[in-house]
Parts: C-alpha cells; sequence; structure tokens
C-alpha cells in the first residue's frame, strides 16, 4: 500500500499447523484459512475479527457431481424446439424436492409427465439457460455470468416462478433490486406485475418515485414506452408513489346546516342535499324542500 498504510501477515510452516487427517484446518478434503487483517492508516490500527472461509458443501457437490455424470437419471427434459431440440436428464426425486410443481407433476397418478417415458417441455428457456435451471435443483446455484445478464435472469426468474422454486426465486428477486437501473426498472415493474412479485414491484416504484429527475429520465426509455401501452394499470401506481395523493378532509354532511334560502335553490341543488345526507331525492320540489327541513328539524 502507500505510505498511509500497510498489511500486516502471518504465515504458518507445516510443522506448526499440521495438514494431515485431523487436522482442524481440513474439512472435507479442503484446507480452511483463519484470517485475520490489519489495517494501519496514519497510525490508527484497525482490526478485523478471524474470520473463516466457507468451503463449497460436500453434499451439494455430490449432488452437481451426480448431474454432471448423468448417474440414475429417470426424467427427461425437452429444451429447443425443432432441429436445436435437445434432451436433459435429470432425477425426479431432486426435482420434488425443491419444487411442488414438479412433486405434483411427476409424482400423481393421472399426470403425463408422472409416465417413466414422458418428457418435460422447457420451451421458454435456451439450452444454457435450461442447463443453470435444472442444475440450480442439484448446486443451489448458477454461472456466474448468468446473474450478471439481467435478460437471462428474468427468463429464469419466471421459471422459478412457474414452477415454484422459492429459494432459487427469492434470490433471483434480490439480485434485480440490487441492479434496478433507470433502463430497466419499467421492465421489472411489469414483470413484476405479471408475475406478482411484491416485492419486486415495491421495490421498483421506489426506485421510480426518488426524484422527479429520476421519473423524467424513466419516461424516456423504451420500456417505459412498453409499459404505457402493456399494462396502463401501472401508471395509477406510478404517479401515487412520485405525487403523494392530498387527504381528503373527513366531513359529515349529514350533520351540516342547511342553506336558509331551500326554496330558492334548483333542484338538482336539492336532491344532492339530500343525497349527501342519505334521503331520497324523489318528488316535487316542495317535497324534497319539506324532507330537508323534517331532518334538520329531527337532527338538531
Amino acid at each position: 500500500m502507500d505510505s498511509g498504510g500497510f498489511f500486516v501477515g502471518h504465515f504458518f510452516s507445516k510443522d506448526a499447523c499440521p495438514l494431515g487427517a485431523g487436522s482442524p484446518f481440513v474439512q472435507n478434503d479442503q484446507v480452511v484459512f483463519l484470517l485475520r487483517l490489519k489495517v494501519v492508516i496514519d497510525g490508527v490500527v484497525q482490526s478485523e475479527p478471524a474470520q473463516e472461509t466457507k468451503p463449497e458443501s460436500a453434499v451439494l457437490a455430490s449432488w452437481g457431481n451426480l448431474l454432471a455424470e448423468g448417474k440414475h437419471t429417470d426424467v427427461t427434459f425437452s429444451v429447443g424446439s425443432g432441429e436445436l431440440t435437445q434432451q436433459l436428464n435429470a432425477h425426479r426425486l431432486v426435482l420434488a424436492a425443491s419444487s411442488v410443481v414438479f412433486e405434483q407433476m411427476l409424482f400423481s397418478s393421472g399426470m403425463s409427465e408422472a409416465n417413466p417415458d414422458a418428457a418435460i417441455q422447457l420451451a421458454d428457456l435456451d439450452p444454457r439457460l435450461a442447463q443453470n435451471f435444472i442444475r440450480s435443483f442439484y448446486t443451489d446455484d448458477m454461472d456466474a455470468e448468468v446473474w450478471e445478464d439481467d435478460e437471462a435472469l428474468c427468463h429464469l426468474m419466471s421459471c422459478f416462478h412457474k414452477y415454484q422454486v422459492k429459494g432459487m426465486l427469492k434470490r433471483c428477486k434480490d439480485s434485480a433490486v440490487k441492479k434496478l437501473s433507470v433502463e430497466s426498472v419499467a421492465e421489472r415493474l411489469m414483470m413484476a406485475d405479471l408475475l406478482d412479485l411484491g416485492s419486486l414491484r415495491e421495490s421498483a416504484l421506489s426506485f421510480l418515485g426518488a426524484s422527479s429527475h429520476r421519473l423524467a429520465e424513466v419516461q424516456s426509455t423504451d420500456g417505459f414506452a412498453r409499459l404505457t401501452k402493456q399494462r396502463p394499470h401501472l401508471l395509477a401506481d406510478v404517479l401515487a408513489t412520485a405525487v403523494q395523493p392530498a387527504k381528503r378532509k373527513s366531513t359529515n354532511l349529514a350533520f351540516e346546516k342547511l342553506p336558509t334560502n331551500l326554496q330558492d335553490l334548483r333542484v338538482v341543488e336539492l336532491k344532492q342535499l339530500l343525497s349527501d345526507r342519505g334521503l331520497s331525492t324523489g318528488g316535487a320540489k316542495a317535497a324534497l324542500v319539506e324532507r330537508l327541513q323534517q331532518h334538520e328539524c329531527s337532527s338538531s
């Protein structure tokens, strides 16, 4: 580092810290390092407590290997269409463990997917995304580039929602919220509305209403133009978020004093006074006036 600070590190020899069987530094055949960071900036020492690096779960690694090697698979996914169709294999039990939809499809009598030779269609996903979708049931994760690809993440979010894979759906929603931008927020709001994703919807509206400048920028995007055409009902939510509606005064018109010149009012005005008080508006003008006067007398 520069002259303002430096790092202090300690290294242990293999004799001081043996890495053989039974060593506390070896877990699941993986070396675990304990690190302590000390930073000295302008003479002030700032230390962080030792943190244990979390090794990859041996169980998830085993499940991932089981899928990669194609051992004992008993269900097939059909991905793509026409000559580009691909077959991907998986395990019914693994899918059912994370998805009530797959559980019903694959283990309920009368469901076509429950037949041994049946194939589940994943027409909405290309082979790369389909592989990530299936593998996430085994490893609880996806490729790093998928997490960074907004369009891919949206396709997978829709798929996780369709099959009710709650854990991965939440992770996708959280990622989408963190990556909200002027260019993407209108699209994410439409997706949240389509899939009934309340937390994503609220986050998108909050992002939109953060400032009038941001809202103006969003209004100039292609996504907002699509929103106005495809889901115009969302404009009311956007407006309510950007400009808080004024609170209506709570008044009880039934107990307001009547005008003294009832005879001079038009019939339409008399009927409005009657309607405000929950009274009948039928009859001639004289009857309307009399009804209003009787109501005022009984209320006083």
